[in-house]
């Protein structure tokens, strides 16, 4: 608990509220749920290996606490458990949590998690000297509260002065300003301070009110930790969606649609036992942690929309190509840009950032790192493939799938977990980071940029002539930044503005 969840060992046993880390009492539910979600991410992170019993049992807590304070009625009758607690207790001893029924095994409601059953907490059995302490105590403040409404009644009426704050009534008596200042306050004090207030309130007139605490700022969904499916991929694209205030997928004024890919974390490279794997490029996997949001192409950059920016198409494979006579009878204006550099690519960014409709519009385009790639092409997968372990002819198109010998209309083929096509085959991608074999050795946990330098530029995802091996997704390749090749595109970030 104090580890994982900074819970000190003398605020142990805590309360659902200090375990989810939110205040106490807390009523937004959204809140509630947001911070039950980030707790169990971080504590599944512990569950392999020695700690694995260990993180399920508190798991289990979460999400016994999330299921409690989200559900109205189950949240009333423990928040008045918990307000008699905190009454009944010595000052410093935290209230204990009051478990709901969680079934053996049952799935819970928008949690991955399965829960076993949490053993219930017990209520501390009060000492026999507090008693007759706390009924003397009670006594006492009843006979205060009763003095103080007896003074209310017989002192001279007089108009009370507006509480130096905001939302407080003028004219309002001296005892009912107070009521509104302890219920703003959460029944901070007991009801003996209350009745001692009122009473001096009545002949010295009201006490200056204290700042109310500050409501929390909204705090942001958990980010897309792989492994996860695209089912949960469109959740988490949904969830930041909302939290950014921002569409799911946007288009720009040349026609390009980008969709939104969430921040997340996933395993970069290649495990040994995948097949086809280069263990120089793709070595040692590491932890990738994406802070950020961004929009990433749902296809290739088109002839037609790289035509429109820059005014030119350079395409092998397209009616004034070297090879228009294998398209004579197609319109190739859906199929991919080809035979581009990294050079072209980084000016064709450039170039649609700067026209005016983009400009007004405050969008900026740029190429994906390496790193971004990797992690929008997986949406959340860890096979070799974002659809599995094997590549077939319906899956992409690749050299052994059957195709004709050149690319294919963007989104012939199934879309991606985050909603992406042709992250296998087709054409190569240019990514903008420099290429280095060993650079996983060296790459820093969150957002890597790549070398800093190098003579070489990143491509990823394999082309309409690369064999299935060279379509994974952790595969690795690069050519010079002037390179061209008909098996060579690119696919555009659209930067989400802060």
């Amino acid at each position: 608990y104090h580890k994982w969840l900074g819970i000190a060992a003398d605020e142990q046993p805590a309360n659902y509220y200090r375990l989810l880390g939110i205040r106490a009492l807390e009523a937004d539910p959204d809140v509630i749920a947001s911070a039950a979600d980030q707790r169990m991410v971080h504590v599944r992170s512990f569950q392999s290996g020695r700690y694995s019993e260990m993180s399920q049992g508190v798991l289990n807590e979460l999400a016994a606490a999330r299921v409690c304070l989200l559900n109205p009625e189950r949240k009333a009758a423990y928040d008045a458990r918990l307000r008699a607690e905190q009454q009944g207790h010595p000052a410093g001893t935290p209230p204990l949590p009051v478990p709901g029924p969680v079934q053996p095994g049952r799935e819970l409601p928008g949690l991955p998690v399965a829960v076993t059953p949490v053993a219930p907490a017990t209520r501390r059995k009060r000492p026999d000297w507090q008693v007759p302490v706390a009924v003397a105590a009670a006594t006492v403040a009843l006979a205060v509260g009763l003095a103080g409404i007896l003074a209310v009644r017989s002192h001279p009426r007089q108009e009370v002065p507006k509480l130096p704050d905001r939302g407080a009534a003028s004219g309002e008596t001296a005892d009912r300003n107070r009521e509104v200042v302890c219920e703003r306050r959460r029944s901070r004090v007991d009801d003996a301070h209350d009745g001692a207030a009122t009473r001096a309130a009545a002949t010295e007139g009201p006490e200056p009110r204290e700042p109310l605490d500050p409501e929390p700022a909204r705090l942001p969904p958990p980010r897309a930790v792989a492994p996860f499916n695209a089912a949960q991929a469109a959740n988490h694209q949904r969830a930041w969606s909302e939290y950014l205030g921002v569409p799911v997928e946007k288009s720009n004024s040349v026609g390009m649609r980008f969709v939104l890919i969430p921040p997340g974390e996933f395993i970069m490279g290649s495990p040994e036992s995948e097949k086809d794997r280069d263990s120089e490029r793709e070595s040692p996997q590491h932890r990738v942690r994406i802070t950020r949001p961004f929009y990433l192409g749902v296809y290739e950059v088109t002839q037609d929309e790289y035509e429109r920016v820059m005014g030119t198409n350079p395409s092998y494979f397209s009616c004034g190509g070297g090879g228009s006579d294998r398209v004579s009878d197609l319109d190739t204006s859906r199929f991919p840009v080809e035979n581009v550099s990294w050079d072209d690519a980084v000016e064709f960014c450039r170039r649609l950032s700067t026209l005016p409709a983009e400009r007004s519009a405050g969008r900026e385009y740029r190429l994906p790192t390496e790193a971004e790639w990797e992690y929008a092409c997986r949406a959340g997968t860890i096979t070799r493939f974002h659809f599995g372990n094997e590549l077939a002819s319906h899956h992409a198109n690749f050299d052994q799938s059957g195709s004709s010998g050149r690319p294919v209309p963007v989104g012939s083929y199934s879309a991606n977990g985050f909603g992406l096509y042709d992250m296998h085959g087709n054409l190569w991608e240019w990514c903008a980071d420099w290429f280095e074999e060993k650079y996983y050795a060296e790459s820093p946990m969150e957002d890597p940029q790549g070398p800093a330098s190098g003579s070489q530029r990143v491509h990823r995802g394999g082309g309409w002539i690369s064999n299935a091996g060279r379509c994974r997704s952790a595969d690795r390749s690069s050519g010079g930044p002037d390179h061209q090749h008909n098996r060579l595109g690119l696919r555009a970030v659209l930067v989400l503005a802060d």
